[in-house]
Order: structure tokens, then C-alpha cells, then sequence
């Protein structure tokens, strides 16, 4: 209900309107004291009968009135008539009945009508003018009421048993400031409606009268304008009385009317809604089973196997392909039955399922000598249905390894045609830098530069190593491929034998600018070893360090042992190695394309034979390798 109309409906009315009640009500006043001159009995409960209905009637408006605006003022209004109601029904009962109540209320100021307008109704419009235009459910309200209520029975309490004139001054001083407040909040919102009269305005005016007329008679003899004022009031509050009642009886007839109007209206509308969106949900469901019809052919006619399942992990449906690679006869000897009894996934497949979120789950399975790949896909969020989709791999994997096969054999191929070309430019060039060096030396001789004569003797040194391990590789690999490498195993102390080798080796390598680090755990672990397989495998790890390993880099080697075991770390933090590398490291000819494109010398060999010389003295080598992370090759022999 639009509250603004219904406000305007309730506070203001035209004259003529309201001329027509104070007639109603001039008639009503007028029978009652027709009736209380008379006197009679009959006519005495006959009065009271209907002060009781008309008191309940506002009790009963007043909360109604508040269910529908739902403004904390007219709750305040709701406890007026309930007071009101409450204090008229004490009165009402004979004169033996409550009379300490009946004592009380008099002497607090609720003896009479008068006494009960003179400040509920003052402080009632108080209230109804400082917050009928407020928008704020103001909780405050309710205190506000009580506790101006409180103050003036308190006043006219202690005037009535002390009986002082000071106290009788002071209680209407407060009733008063309560007037003066009531017009200043009349002030604040000044609202004029157009041709209609304030009733609450209209009604404040005239027992702002009565108050100023009252307290003139106890100066002036004006009992007569007293009570003329006091009959105008009367008569001008039981027509707002009724107005209002009238009114909010209307309002809320054509209220409930029209809601329910408006409901048979809205059931009409949603009658045939239902009947349309059932027309429309027959038609849903028959397109639904000639395209579940065409589902299930498209995936009978598809060459993969497909099963559909639910969230318990029972089969839905299957196609021919997958009754054909379960070796199942009929789709009824399949259906409801859990899938991970046809198929074992290694894991529980609800942790698979539940990884689901819009994106298929694929993992592997093998089924009769045969790898497939499972895609698990999310069909049915609602129902929790998957489509599993089953892909054979196998062929798959016996192209790719073809593939990768036919890659290394091209790749060693070609190496090979390139042998004889890689053998002599990796002769010619340690042998030019010896020859070079030596043709220096009778010069540097002669000019007594010792010095420069050692440097060049060391560079012939570092020459004399690559030509070493390239004619051992050589040599070694003829061994390997004769099948003729034989180890000379003895029992010697293999953290001398490295620390010496190295040390050998260490101007060679501080010469290239990189670091060296030895490092072990015991100085002396004896164990069978080919001294001379060893020294090739330290130049051949240490040389590829070298090869990959940028300036200022570091070459480090552990030494570790356990009871059964010798474990030596050869390492660097160069450029590192691929995984797929690291798994064919070991092959002849294999070498990764990173290292094919770069400047550095070798045609794959290095690796291979320093494999089967580990190999041939019962040891083990593995590789642990980043990109960009460096190499260590652990090497293991056994006691």
C-alpha cells in the first residue's frame, strides 16, 4: 500500500467531509446526554455498552492500522487505546470492585475523561506530530512515550495527595512545554495538502484552548467560554475518531479486495503456465528420448570403446567396442555392474572422479598385453554421470618408439659418416698447439722467458690429456665393440688414487676458469678397482664438466661408503641435461641437440665408454640432472 496516499487519507480531510462527521458526532453526543439526563438504568448500560464497543472498535483499528503501515508511531497509538481501554473497563465494573485501582488512577490523573485527555492526549499528540513525517522506524519512540507519561502522572500524583498550588502550577508548566513542543515539530514539517483540513493540527488547537480556558477560570469567570470550548472539542475529536475508523475501514476493504484481485489474477496466470510448460515439457521429454536414441547409436557407431557411469561406479551403458575388448556377450550381462571389475585402474577411481571440475581426467591401464588410455569425462553434473573413453595405445607406442629408433639410428648413421672427419680435427688441432708451443720454445728459450716457456709447456701438457682420452676412447671403444674390454681389478685405496689423479689435473682445469672441490668422508676406502679404466673415467666426466660448464664455475667431487658400497660424486653446476637425454646418455653416437648446436667438441662416444668401463669393474653409474642446474654422475663400487 502506497503509505503517502494513505497518510493523506488518515491526517487530513475537506471541510465539507468533516462538517458532515462534527454533525454525526453533535447527534451521538447529544443522545448521550439525553440519555444520562433520563438516568435510568437501562439507559446507564446502554451508555457504557457502547463506550465499551467504541473503545474496543479503536483498540481494534488502532492495531490494524499498525500491521499495515508498519511505522513505530501508530504502536505508540496501539498502547494509547489499550490504556485506555484498560482504564475505561476498570471504571466500568461497580463500585466494590477495585477500589484501591480505581483510588490510584485517580490521584495519578486517569479518574475521568477530562483528567485522561488533559496528558495522555496531549503527550499522544506530541508524539503523533514529531513523528508522523519521520521515515525512521525510531525504536526511541516508545521510551520517549513512557517516560513523558511517567513524569506527568508523577506531577499529578504528588498534587493530588499534597494538595500544593505550586505542584498544580508546575504540572501544567509541563503539559505546556509539551503543547509548545507538539506546534514546534508543526513548524519543522509544515506539510499543507491542498483544500483539506490537519485533523491533528485542528485537535492540538483546540485543547490548546481548553488548557488556556481552564487555566483562565481560576482568574477570570469565563465558565461559559470553558465550556463551550471543552463541547467543541468533544465533538471535533469523536469526528476525527470516526473519520479515521471510516477511513482505514475503507482502505483496507478496497486493500483486501484488490489483493485479492490481483492473487486470482496472478493463480490464472500461473494455471496456465503450468498447463503451457507442460505442453512444452511432453515435448522436452519425446525429443529427449529420440535424441537419447540417436546418442546411443552415435556411440555404438564410434571405433573407441565408450561406457557411461554414475557416481557409485556402476555401468550406465556400454557400446559394442567395449562389450568386444571386455569379451562380454550381451549389453544386460554388463549393466549395473562396477567398472573397476572389468577394468583395474591401479587406484580408486573415485579419487579420479573427483579431480573432474569441466576438464577430462585421462590415465592408463593394461588390459591383456595391451596399454590403453582412459579420458573420463563429466556428462551429468546433476546425476553424476562419466563417459569413460578407451584408447589403444599400443600401436601408438610401438610407432613412437619406431620413430624414436629409426631418430638415434639416423643420428649414428650420420655420425658415423662424419667419424673419419672427427677423428682428424680432433688430432690436428692438440697436435698444431703442441707443435706451435714447441716451435716457441727456442725462442722463449733464448730470451730466457721462463714464464711464458712454462705456460706453453702447460698448454702442451693440457693438449697431451685431450689427445690421451680421445686415443683411449678409441681404443676403448674397439674393446667394447670386440667384446674384448677386460678389467685389471686390484685392492688399492681410491681416495689417494682420485686426490691424486685430480691434482694432476687441476692446472688443466684452473686453467679453463673453473673451481675445483674435493671433498670425502674417510681418507683411506679400499676396493677393487682398474686404476687405469678409473683415470679415463675421471678425464672423461671431468672433460665434459669443462665442456659445460660456463667460467667461474665450479667441479666438485664426494667421495661417500657405506659397509657395502663406495659412492663418488662427479659434479658440476653447468648447463645440465634434458630427462629425455639422460635416459639414452649411456647410448653409443647419442648426443643431446643443445650440445649438437653448440661450439663443443665430441661425436658421442665419451659417455658410452665411460659406462662399460664402470660396467667392467662390477660397478653402477646414474645421472642426476637439471636444466640450467648442473650434472653429477655417481658412481658405484662395491667392496
Amino acid at each position: 500500500m502506497d503509505y503517502n496516499n494513505f497518510r493523506e487519507r488518515i491526517y487530513y480531510v475537506d471541510k465539507k467531509k468533516l462538517l458532515v462527521y462534527a454533525l454525526l458526532s453533535l447527534v451521538m453526543y447529544s443522545c448521550f446526554e439525553i440519555a444520562l439526563i433520563y438516568d435510568s438504568r437501562i439507559i446507564n448500560d446502554f451508555v457504557k455498552i457502547f463506550k465499551i464497543i467504541l473503545v474496543m472498535i479503536s483498540l481494534m483499528f488502532a492495531m490494524h492500522l499498525k500491521s499495515i503501515t508498519q511505522k513505530e508511531l501508530y504502536g505508540v497509538l496501539e498502547i494509547f487505546f489499550t490504556i485506555f481501554w484498560i482504564i475505561s473497563m476498570i471504571f466500568f465494573t461497580p463500585n466494590s470492585q477495585f477500589e484501591e485501582i480505581k483510588i490510584l488512577l485517580k490521584k495519578i490523573g486517569c479518574g475521568t475523561n477530562y483528567e485522561f485527555n488533559i496528558f495522555h492526549i496531549v503527550i499522544l499528540y506530541y508524539i503523533m506530530a514529531k513523528y508522523r513525517i519521520n521515515k525512521k522506524n525510531d525504536k526511541f519512540i516508545y521510551l520517549e512515550y513512557f517516560v513523558l507519561i511517567l513524569i506527568t502522572s508523577t506531577i499529578n500524583f504528588i498534587n493530588n495527595i499534597t494538595e500544593v498550588h505550586f505542584v498544580y502550577k508546575i504540572y501544567y508548566l509541563v503539559i505546556i512545554l509539551i503543547v509548545i513542543g507538539t506546534y514546534r515539530y508543526f513548524k519543522i514539517y509544515n506539510i499543507n495538502v491542498e483544500k483539506k483540513i490537519d485533523l491533528l493540527k485542528l485537535n492540538v488547537n483546540l485543547l490548546t484552548l481548553k488548557i488556556l480556558a481552564s487555566l483562565s477560570t481560576n482568574y477570570i469567570n469565563i465558565f461559559f467560554i470553558n465550556d463551550v470550548v471543552k463541547f467543541v472539542k468533544i465533538i471535533i475529536f469523536t469526528s476525527t475518531i470516526l473519520i479515521i475508523i471510516v477511513n482505514i475501514a475503507k482502505e483496507n476493504y478496497n486493500f483486501i479486495f484488490k489483493e485479492t484481485v490481483k492473487t486470482n489474477k496472478n493463480l490464472e496466470y500461473i494455471n496456465k503456465e503450468i498447463i503451457y510448460n507442460n505442453y512444452k515439457l511432453e515435448e522436452v521429454y519425446r525429443n529427449l528420448n529420440e535424441k537419447q536414441l540417436l546418442y546411443k547409436r552415435f556411440l555404438g557407431c564410434l571405433p573407441n570403446p565408450i561406457v557411461i557411469i554414475n557416481n557409485n561406479l556402476r555401468i550406465y551403458y556400454c557400446n559394442e567396442k567395449f562389450l568386444d575388448i571386455m569379451e562380454v556377450n550381451n549389453l544386460k550381462n554388463i549393466v549395473n555392474r562396477r567398472i573397476d571389475n572389468y577394468i583395474d585402474f591401479k587406484c580408486d577411481i573415485r579419487d579420479i572422479i573427483s579431480d573432474i571440475n569441466n576438464r577430462p581426467v585421462s590415465t592408463t591401464i593394461n588390459k591383456d598385453n595391451k596399454k590403453l588410455e582412459v579420458r573420463i569425462f563429466s556428462v551429468n553434473t546433476e546425476k553424476s554421470e562419466f563417459i569413460l573413453l578407451l584408447k589403444d595405445l599400443t600401436e601408438e607406442i610401438k610407432l613412437s618408439n619406431m620413430k624414436e629408433e629409426l631418430e638415434s639410428i639416423k643420428m649414428r648413421e650420420e655420425i658415423k659418416r662424419n667419424f673419419l672427419s672427427n677423428i682428424s680435427h680432433d688430432l690436428k688441432i692438440p697436435i698444431n698447439v703442441i707443435y706451435s708451443a714447441i716451435q716457441l720454445e727456442k725462442v722463449l728459450i733464448q730470451n730466457d722467458d721462463i714464464e711464458k716457456l712454462s705456460m706453453y709447456n702447460e698448454l702442451s701438457k693440457q693438449n697431451c690429456f685431450i689427445l690421451t682420452k680421445f686415443t683411449n676412447n678409441l681404443i676403448d671403444m674397439s674393446k667394447i665393440d670386440s667384446e674384448n674390454l677386460e678389467a685389471n681389478l686390484g685392492l688399492d685405496n681410491i681416495v689417494e688414487f682420485i686426490e691424486d689423479y685430480l691434482n694432476s689435473l687441476s692446472t688443466y682445469i684452473k686453467n679453463s676458469g673453473l673451481d675445483i672441490v674435493f671433498d670425502t668422508e674417510e681418507e683411506e676406502e679400499f676396493v677393487y678397482f682398474d686404476k687405469e679404466m678409473m683415470q679415463r673415467i675421471i678425464l672423461n666426466l671431468v672433460s665434459n664438466s669443462l665442456k659445460f660448464t660456463k667460467e667461474k664455475g665450479t667441479i666438485f667431487i664426494n667421495i661417500k661408503s657405506t659397509n657395502s658400497y663406495v659412492l663418488i660424486d662427479i659434479g658440476d653446476n653447468g648447463i645440465g641435461m634434458s630427462e629425455e637425454f639422460i635416459k639414452k646418455a649411456f647410448n653409443k653416437y647419442e648426443m643431446e641437440n643443445r650440445t649438437r648446436e653448440s661450439n663443443s667438441t665430441g661425436f658421442g662416444v665419451g659417455l658410452f665408454v665411460v659406462y662399460n668401463l664402470v660396467k667392467a669393474q662390477n660397478g653402477d653409474i646414474k645421472i642426476n640432472s637439471n636444466i640450467g642446474q648442473g650434472t653429477i654422475f655417481t658412481i658405484k663400487l662395491y667392496r
